[in-house]
């Protein structure tokens, strides 16, 4: 490892989007910093992105009782900041990076009885709109159940008699999600930030002359040397308990891991290029995503802590995404034999009391209050 001048106002820890994010920012106001990340940057959550710029309707509608948010108003006044923030950030992406992105056509199953209304799926669009006046439209369209028996892919969905149309609307695909945060990580070097990945952060304790000691490792020849700084920002996402816990730092436990798992597969030629978002018979969402010529859906998503064992995608998840899929689209032939790769990722959630897979807010906690002045969390983290 290079040696690294001097102190620094502000370490970030962790060189996934949040840690980017972050080092940019403060980079570029003008703060001295240093980016330290342990492996290669976005090799966790964030190199498993979904790689979409969505438009945040999830947020409202599949799997959201309106009960919920009208029992729990900071559930709903998060998650309207949550699709006023995925609006906001997909106009900016699609019109700062035309070049980057693609659009998909996303089609939303309407049924009579179950799956998503059509009042709350319209109420969606609408408020979606609303949330980001001026911004790239989402083009939404209704198609009648006759117009929707007229396209081949959209025949293939389940319990055609009860089908009162299609709800279509564009989402913006990109490639990379790794490409997004070293354009920030070189943007943050470019505005005098000190970056440096292989680097393992093994201790981190208050320094006797105020601030903090990180003892860092080299991964690639072991050696180690002292960062100080004045603050520390902890951004390693599904990993902020486990770095404060092995410092011995008496933190409270802020994340709440959560897994989800798809599987990719080569549909019919009339899916090419379609993608579709519904509603599972458990209440949770289900994406089938295009991917060049072929398909991945999911997630199947269960509490979980990251660990290695746990970025890949069991046996038995696996079979359950089958059922999944064929429970959205019997008419069309799917088996174990037609998967061709897996892959699973740790989603960081902010942890609460109550809420078993965690909440999905993006918060940054000062834990001056928790004995730790000058340390902050980023608990929860959104690519888009």
């Amino acid at each position: 490892m290079a040696s690294v001048p001097g102190a620094f106002q502000v370490a970030v820890i962790g060189g996934g989007i949040t840690g980017a994010s972050a080092a940019n920012h403060l980079a570029a106001a003008g703060f001295s910093t240093i980016l330290l990340e342990r492996s290669d940057f976005a090799s966790g959550t964030s190199g498993r992105s979904s790689r979409l710029q969505h438009c945040g309707l999830t947020y409202l509608t599949p799997g959201r009782s309106i009960w919920n948010f009208l029992l729990h108003p900071r559930m709903a006044l998060e998650h309207l900041e949550l699709a006023r923030r995925a609006m906001r950030d997909r106009s900016r992406f699609v019109r700062a990076t035309p070049e980057r992105v693609r659009p998909i056509p996303f089609h939303v199953p309407l049924y009579r009885k179950d799956g998503v209304p059509y009042w709350k799926a319209m109420l969606g669009f609408r408020l979606l709109e609303f949330l980001d006046k001026g911004g790239v439209s989402l083009g939404f369209e209704r198609l009648s159940a006759r117009q929707a028996a007229a396209e081949p892919a959209l025949r293939g969905l389940r319990d055609s008699r009860s089908l009162t149309g299609v709800l279509r609307f564009t989402e913006y695909q990109f490639d990379w999600p790794e490409r997004i945060c070293l354009d920030a990580i070189l943007h943050a070097r470019d505005c005098g930030a000190v970056v440096r990945n292989y680097a393992d952060v093994i201790r981190i304790a208050m320094h006797e002359g105020g601030g903090w000691r990180l003892d860092v490792t080299d991964r690639r020849d072991g050696t180690t040397q002292i960062v100080l700084a004045d603050c520390v920002v902890n951004a390693t996402g599904a990993w902020v308990d486990e770095l404060g816990a092995q410092s011995g730092l008496a933190l409270p436990a802020l994340n709440q891991g959560l897994k989800g798992t798809n599987v990719a597969v080569r549909l019919p030629p009339e899916f090419r290029g379609l993608a579709f978002e519904t509603t599972l018979a458990d209440g949770n969402p289900f994406y089938v995503i295009p991917w060049r010529d072929l398909h991945y859906f999911g997630p199947r998503d269960e509490p979980c802590n990251p660990s290695p064992e746990n970025f890949r995608a069991d046996e038995q998840t696996i079979l359950r995404l089958i059922d999944d899929f064929r429970s959205v689209f019997p008419g069309v032939p799917l088996s174990r034999a037609d998967v061709l790769y897996s892959w699973a990722g740790v989603r960081p959630r902010t942890a609460r009391a109550g809420h078993p897979d965690g909440c999905e807010a993006v918060l940054l906690h000062d834990m001056g209050k928790a004995g730790a002045p000058g340390y902050f969390i980023y608990t929860g983290g959104l690519l888009m």
